[in-house]
């Protein structure tokens, strides 16, 4: 089954997911397609105000991939939900045109005066200068309602991440000691607006790229999600994260494939799953029962045990080990998601330092944090477990803070 069809409604991050700066992403484009053969209804999101709907679709047209734009939620139509309570009133914007045009439908007055406007409405802005933010402030200090698009400090682009309107508003509210008020992820606006047009009966899944606003913000409604790697965040940002996600994929193609396996702790039943595992990539299986419960396995949708990874604890250090993963299920992600969550796992538990032993991981380790270190580094409590032990002499030791 594909993950799509487990869904009778979706909710699309723009930013990171569906384009990156102006470009649609190729994997994106695909979906566009394929996906209207599914029949699940969508709905777009995006924390960005400084493109109308209509925008946002144009992108695609050269691509000739369908996007409608009344499927479009910005955070600046968030805004003015907010806000249409307040018609008549003043506001102070910081944004492009299209936050501009949306808060005047709700019968706003915009004005660039500091000292008329009842509100401060900040958006993104890439022609933001010090003059427009000392303006902003005055406003906010005096009494102005004060109400922020989105908190993303960074926006990804095609030349690489850049300040976002979170940057904006931390700089703001540094200058008035005034927090804002926020109405994009990981706040619920959005999602309630997104979840009124979808008006589905059944599970509804967001797909977005950043765990601190997409993921927060699904878990928030009770909603599963899909954190994407073609955005801001890397496998590294699930480690000590305020929400997990239901599925991590690499793209938002991966929506039309097979199911990835899921990561969840070893049971009993299991153990022998894990034993044929450890034993087939040639580890030691001693222990491995009285370890069962610093065992993470990963489960294939047909219930198959297909990876694992294993932990000890050693005073304030842990030694993570026999990391393996079916021969069929490499490159698909799921040695870097165990591994991860084993980090999880082990930095809520206070531990500061990891260590490990890995015949043919070191680059995916590195990717992970970790760096290659002599074995006369590592602390002999740790040294002395059997898999740092001559049957391991020919592989790297790889440590990690965390």
């Amino acid at each position: 089954m594909a993950i799509i069809d487990r869904y009778a409604g979706l909710v699309i991050d723009l930013d990171g997911v569906i384009v990156r700066g102006d470009l649609p992403l190729p994997a994106a484009v695909t979906f566009l397609k394929k996906s209207r053969r599914s029949k699940v209804p969508v709905v777009f999101v995006t924390n960005n105000s400084s493109r109308t709907p209509q925008e946002w679709s144009t992108l695609f047209a050269d691509a000739k991939a369908d996007l409608d734009p009344a499927r479009v939620i910005t955070s600046g139509a968030s805004a003015a939900a907010l806000l249409a309570g307040s018609a008549g009133s003043a506001v102070f914007v910081i944004g492009n045109e299209p936050l501009r045009q949306q808060l005047q439908s709700a019968g706003l007055q915009v004005t660039d005066v500091p000292d008329e406007a009842e509100v401060v409405v900040v958006g993104a802005d890439r022609s933001l200068n010090y003059d427009r933010l000392a303006r902003a402030s005055r406003a906010i200090s005096r009494g102005a309602r004060f109400v922020g698009t989105n908190p993303d400090v960074v926006r990804p682009t095609q030349d690489g991440d850049e300040p976002g309107n979170g940057a904006t508003l931390a700089f703001l509210q540094a200058a008035t000691g005034v927090a804002p008020e926020v109405v994009g992820k990981p706040q619920t606006p959005m999602f309630e607006l997104a979840a009124q047009q979808l008006g589905v009966e059944g599970p509804i899944l967001v797909v977005g790229d950043q765990v601190d606003t997409d993921v927060v913000a699904a878990s928030r409604m009770g909603w599963d999600s899909a954190l994407v790697l073609s955005g801001v965040a890397d496998w590294q940002h699930l480690i000590g994260a305020r929400a997990m996600p239901t599925w991590v994929i690499r793209d938002i193609g991966e929506l039309l494939g097979p199911e990835p396996a899921v990561v969840r702790h070893a049971r009993e039943a299991d153990l022998s799953a894990i034993m044929k595992l450890v034993e087939a990539a040639g580890f030691w299986t001693e222990g491995a029962a009285a370890r069962l419960r610093q065992t993470l396995v990963a489960e294939d949708p047909d219930g198959e045990v297909v990876g694992t990874v294993s932990w000890e604890l050693v005073d304030n250090a842990a030694h993570v080990r026999a990391l393996t993963v079916a021969e069929r299920e490499r490159g698909h992600g799921t040695g870097a998601h165990l591994v991860v969550a084993a980090l999880d796992e082990l930095q809520r538990a206070g531990v500061d330092w990891i260590y490990m032993i890995t015949p043919a991981s070191g680059a995916l380790l590195e990717k992970l944090g970790f760096w290659q270190v002599s074995r006369d580094r590592v602390p002999p409590e740790v040294i002395e477990r059997s898999q740092f032990g001559p049957e391991a002499s020919g592989g790297l030791a790889m440590v990690r803070r965390i």
